[in-house]
């Protein structure tokens, strides 16, 4: 009797633990910030499902870059990219500069352009940790996320097409890209994203210039 009284003790103190370690198991987040090492591109990834549509609204802040862009992804994907559109959030918006949409595969895709400065005065944008509120926004309505620097796009927009087409083949599980990617190298431009310091500091050497005449050149 001794005995039984003991092993029945015993088993309830395991499973009072066990249960007290079940509770205090944190629960798992609906998204990841995937992005490794603060390297553009930087992707950040969710496993929530896409919820409503995002609203048609006219963006007026398209610049140069964005525009020279846009001719790409309309020529590599042109069923699925969309501007001027909004996702609201309280009396405010968030306008993607570019968004990849399959509504059959529920795939949406935020793709943003990004600058170390704004013109003219060079206020510091897009420095570690200014676009996170922004990010974290996107995932939590179901989109993924693609951030590439402005210098990736100009120099290389091709390039930077093949690498969303391959984060595109990636979720819907093609084993394949499209024939038109083949003859395409893959992005050879990695850059680290900068401090705010480093933003500052490149605005000193205007370090936009050395690569914004190419979008004169290539029209």
């Amino acid at each position: 009797m001794i005995i039984s009284g003991l092993l029945l003790f015993f088993l309830l103190a395991l499973f009072y633990q066990l249960a007290q370690r079940k509770q205090a198991v944190p629960q798992t987040k609906k998204f990841e910030i995937s992005a490794q090492a603060q390297t553009f591109p930087l992707v950040y990834a969710t496993s929530i499902s896409p919820k409503d549509l995002p609203l048609e609204i006219p963006n007026e802040n398209r610049g140069s870059s964005e525009d020279y862009f846009l001719q790409y992804l309309w020529k590599y994907f042109p069923q699925y990219i969309h501007v001027d559109i909004a996702l609201p959030i309280k009396d405010e918006f968030y306008y993607p500069d570019f968004a990849f949409i399959d509504k059959k595969k529920r795939l949406f895709i935020d793709i943003e352009i990004d600058e170390p400065y704004a013109l003219p005065f060079g206020k510091p944008t897009h420095y570690l940790g200014s676009d996170e509120i922004r990010n974290r926004f996107f995932l939590q309505q179901g989109w993924m996320v693609i951030r590439f620097t402005e210098e990736q796009v100009v120099r290389q927009p091709k390039q930077c097409c093949k690498f969303i087409a391959h984060r595109v083949a990636a979720v819907t599980k093609e084993t394949k890209l499209p024939d038109l990617f083949y003859h395409i190298d893959d992005l050879s431009i990695h850059q680290k994203q900068w401090t705010r310091r480093q933003s500052e500091y490149l605005f000193d050497q205007r370090y936009r210039d050395r690569y914004k005449h190419l979008l004169k050149a290539k029209k």
